[in-house]
């Protein structure tokens, strides 16, 4: 069955819900990483396309160790990222 042959109300939900299929994709940054390679990785990974993209992480899990630095690294670079450029 194709999309034109199925009655309009039909896609509308059909739209609907795979608009809502994207993952809850996590990040994982350990104490080891390396942040200045690290956070600008991070960054695309949470906006590209502005975060509509299955693939984007959702979540940020960072060790303990790292989670202050991690932060004032992160909120540094998001203040620069331009979310409607191609990245």
């Amino acid at each position: 069955m194709s999309l034109e042959s199925c009655p309009s109300v039909f896609i509308s939900v059909l739209f609907t819900i795979l608009l809502q299929l994207g993952g809850k994709n996590p990040g994982v940054v350990f104490a080891d990483a390396d942040l200045e390679q690290c956070i600008p990785v991070v960054v695309k990974s949470c906006f590209a396309n502005q975060g509509e993209v299955c693939l984007c992480s959702e979540r940020l899990y960072v060790q303990q160790e790292i989670y202050e630095t991690f932060v004032q690294k992160f909120v540094a670079a998001t203040r620069y990222a331009c979310l409607y450029s191609v990245w």
